[in-house]
């Protein structure tokens, strides 16, 4: 028989005995919770014993299996890497959620698998070569996905220990201003800071801030006219006004005069997002245009975003 049709039924039977060998190993693994470790040894033993048969039967298809003082040792890598690579497959089907645990015929198929790599990785260069490329791609990749589903799990786990939905999470773009902080305590609330260049220190207390705010709501007429309250002050009784559907200006002026001074102007654009309300505010020291902007480009804060601004206030969750 030619080379290349022996290494492929060395891995052939390989693979189908390892298929057999599944269902009993998950049986050891079951009994040796329930204090029966000696079952494992069997099943190790028995599965040495059948893949020295397999490779006595293909013996010049690997050149451990060609002689019989490296055909034991063959058995013993090829079943030590196939029950790892099993192992890791059920840790993987379980932290990924995937379905193929469900089937009990799929396990046995895909049980052979890790046994017929770990063959291959021991055959011939030509089957080395292109399993270890697969299996460095497939394990890097799972490792990666798995932490990144961990990292996704913890930082949901501590915007709900916080009380804040993730729906409310936003960013926004201004020209000439950048992020400056961002708070999730309770409300979500984006603080955006003036960095043109050369500009003055402000004369008063928020001159060049901007808030935003994302909330749950709706906006009824009366809400239009009821007290505006910002960052910066509280208006009484502003006045408010409908620029477009979806999209209210509402401006009005603190009471005294805080110790800070201020014109003490405040404005505040509502912009209507669905079921959400985006308010961006600031005092009438920022150009009406620029909190406008704040509001209309308001988006979704990405994950990246999210967990920054986490990890900025309270550190990476869980470490």
């Amino acid at each position: 028989m030619a080379r290349w049709k022996l290494v492929l039924v060395q891995l052939a039977g390989v693979w189908a005995f390892g298929s057999v060998l599944t269902g009993m190993l998950v049986m050891a693994f079951v009994m040796a919770l329930f204090g029966a470790p000696l079952i494992g040894l069997a099943v190790a033993v028995l599965g040495v014993a059948g893949l020295v048969f397999a490779g006595t039967v293909t013996a010049d298809a690997s050149p451990l299996t060609r002689a019989r003082g490296t055909r034991l040792l063959w058995a013993v890598l090829v079943f030590a890497g196939g029950a790892a690579g099993l192992g890791s497959g059920a840790y993987a089907d379980s932290a990924l959620k995937l379905p193929f645990g469900e089937n009990e015929l799929v396990v046995a198929v895909l049980g052979g698998l890790p046994f017929a790599l770990a063959a291959a990785l021991l055959a011939v260069w030509w089957t080395a070569v292109p399993t270890l490329l697969v299996v460095v791609a497939v394990v890097g990749g799972a490792v990666t996905v798995i932490d990144d589903r961990k990292d996704a799990t913890a930082y949901a786990g501590h915007l709900e220990r916080l009380g804040v939905p993730r729906e409310l999470l936003f960013t926004t773009r201004v020209a000439g201003y950048r992020p400056e902080s961002v708070s999730v305590i309770t409300a979500p609330k984006l603080t955006l800071r003036s960095v043109a260049a050369g500009a003055p220190a402000p004369a008063y207390y928020g001159a060049d801030h901007i808030t935003v705010r994302v909330e749950r709501g709706t906006f009824p007429a009366a809400d239009c006219r009821a007290r505006l309250v910002t960052d910066r002050g509280e208006a009484g009784r502003p006045s408010c006004a409908e620029e477009r559907p979806g999209l209210w200006r509402r401006t009005g002026t603190m009471a005294g005069r805080p110790e800070w001074g201020c014109p003490c102007g405040l404005r505040e654009y509502v912009l209507r997002r669905g079921p959400l309300l985006v308010r961006a505010s600031a005092t009438d020291g920022v150009a009406a245009a620029l909190v406008r902007d704040a509001a209309l480009n308001a988006r979704p804060a990405t994950e990246t975003e999210v967990r920054a601004a986490l990890n900025a206030m309270y550190g990476p969750p869980g470490r």
